[in-house]
């Protein structure tokens, strides 16, 4: 098989169906198929034949340790389940093995983010289109990647793509914002790997990298159930980022410096809109900050545009719409551009103000060590706003 054809066969196997209504054998026989391509491709395409051989064995040990973390949470031994995953996954320095990206600056780019709600009649300003505060997490939903009670901020990179995250509610019944990102920040990467990135990275990374892309890409098969398997390993794997960049931030680096996220791609693929993979971005960021009503580190990566509505919007700008016919890349975001989701894009990059609430960072370990004979401690704090800092003495 030539690379170009396991591209192809990647591509064409995410998100992943499922066949039957036993999830470990859907993820069985999917690692299965997984490593069977990998052996028929070209020895060529691998730095050497011992190359091959190693990334086939590690590939096979990663999805077999995710079979038996599946088994392991389905048989209610979550503690262990988690265990057995933190000891595969995570790297001797406490990071994940799994790439990380750089979500840069819009400025730098030109991408905006978006985030949706259903307009409910509570959504007012900017503020509610954030994540779900700290002090309500009763109202938390399960998501694929969440933490049980933990607030995280959702966020698509088309407004398309937060309508098929949603469910395809009615347009009309939904309120959008957009989101500038301000500081740069990273995120582990589980998106769905594009010809480009096999071109530009080493082929055995990839595919050690896809074993956990597969295992957070299956199609939820009973989208009403309170429980989704599909979600076990992606849930699973948000959590080990929390636990283990709070260890580290203890004593060892700011937020700033850590991946505290991923970027996943959306499994809400549709046959009947052309928008694929390009549209379907996701990035899933929990809070760092639980004290207070909102996370200080969230709300100072973005500025965040009022909420705006379709059915309001349309009565201030005329526009005109296409409709496509398998059209190529550039005739497809023309079709994008000219539909309601391209126009509540345009509205909210265009003609939208943006805010972002005040916040105060200690960018710094949360454990500042003073050397024993006395000195000087450097604290770095970070903020958009006057703010009164007072030193507490520790009694304890």
């Amino acid at each position: 098989m030539t690379k170009d054809d396991f591209i192809q066969k990647v591509q064409d196997s995410l998100p992943i169906d499922r066949k039957t209504d036993d999830f470990l054998e859907d993820v069985k026989n999917t690692y299965k198929g997984f490593i069977d391509n990998i052996k028929t491709i070209d020895d060529n395409v691998f730095k050497s034949i011992e190359d091959k051989t190693l990334i086939i064995q590690k590939v096979k040990e990663s999805s077999d340790t995710i079979q038996a973390v599946i088994k392991k949470y389905l048989d209610g031994s979550h503690g262990e389940a988690y265990a057995l995953l933190k000891n595969s996954i995570t790297n001797p320095d406490g990071s994940l093995k799994i790439g990380v990206i750089t979500i840069d600056k819009t400025e730098n780019n030109k991408k905006y983010y978006y985030r949706a709600r259903i307009d409910d009649g509570t959504v007012k300003s900017y503020q509610d289109m954030f994540h779900i505060p700290n002090n309500k997490r009763e109202i938390i939903k399960t998501e694929r990647f969440s933490a049980l009670g933990y607030p995280c901020l959702y966020l698509g990179n088309s407004v398309y793509d937060c309508w098929e995250e949603m469910g395809r509610p009615s347009f009309d019944d939904l309120c959008f914002s957009g989101y500038k990102v301000v500081e740069s920040f990273k995120v582990y990467d589980l998106r769905k790997p594009t010809k480009e990135d096999f071109d530009h990275y080493d082929i055995s990374s990839i595919v050690e990298r896809l074993v956990y892309v597969f295992a957070c890409q299956f199609k939820v098969l009973h989208k009403d159930g309170h429980f989704k398997p599909e979600y076990i390993i992606p849930q699973l794997i948000l959590e080990l980022i929390i636990t283990s960049n709070r260890k580290k931030k203890e004593t060892e680096s700011s937020p700033y410096s850590l991946a505290w996220g991923v970027a996943y791609t959306s499994t809400h693929l549709a046959n009947d809109f052309p928008y694929k993979e390009d549209y379907l971005e996701n990035i899933a960021l929990p809070v760092v900050d639980t004290l207070n009503e909102y996370c200080g580190y969230l709300t100072s990566l973005f500025e965040v545009s009022n909420p705006i509505r379709y059915r309001y919007e349309e009565l201030k700008e005329n526009h005109n719409g296409i409709h496509w016919n398998s059209p190529d890349a550039d005739e497809i975001k023309e079709t994008y551009e000219a539909s309601k989701l391209g126009f509540i894009e345009r509205r909210l990059k265009e003609n939208s103000q943006y805010y972002q609430s005040p916040y105060i960072i200690i960018d710094s370990p949360d454990n500042i060590i003073l050397p024993t004979k006395g000195g000087n401690g450097n604290i770095y704090i970070k903020s958009n706003s006057q703010w009164t800092v007072s030193v507490k003495d520790n009694e304890d």
